[in-house]
């Protein structure tokens, strides 16, 4: 009898430790973090090369990652990584420490020739985006 109350117990404290164990597991599932802050601080060109990345009106389903806009997806690492890359196989004199976003109605856009746009499917054009961008191909 003792055998058999002995592994009644083993058997009850491992159904505990194995059920304490994936609670914790199952929990982080709902668990949801702070949003990254999206810090846009531009700086003001100086010759040096910088992507300038399009910020723009996002329409329906246009929201992901702790409901941050489309137009900030992979923000600043994709700029970052891009940036290391041009450095490593160019002599292009570079900003590697900062990330610029414009508006596209922006007019300190023009100042930058390579213009960067992520996610473009949930763009809901506006007059006023439609006119800066149109602005900024015109310049060339």
């Amino acid at each position: 009898m003792n055998r058999t109350l002995r592994a009644m117990r083993r058997g009850a404290l491992v159904a505990v430790v194995a059920a304490g164990s994936v609670a914790p597991a199952g929990a982080q599932r709902f668990y949801r973090p702070s949003p990254p802050p999206i810090e846009e601080r531009n700086i003001p060109y100086d010759g040096r090369f910088i992507f300038a990345r399009l910020k723009y009106t996002t329409g329906p389903g246009g929201y992901y990652y702790f409901g941050q806009p489309a137009w900030s997806h992979g923000f600043p690492k994709a700029e970052n990584n891009l940036m290391h890359i041009i450095g490593a196989v160019t002599e292009v004199k570079l900003h590697n420490d900062a990330s610029n976003v414009f508006a596209m109605d922006d007019p300190q856009l023009m100042k930058f020739p390579v213009a960067f746009m992520t996610e473009a499917g949930y763009w809901t054009m506006t007059d006023k985006e439609a006119a800066g961008l149109r602005n900024y191909f015109a310049k060339g």
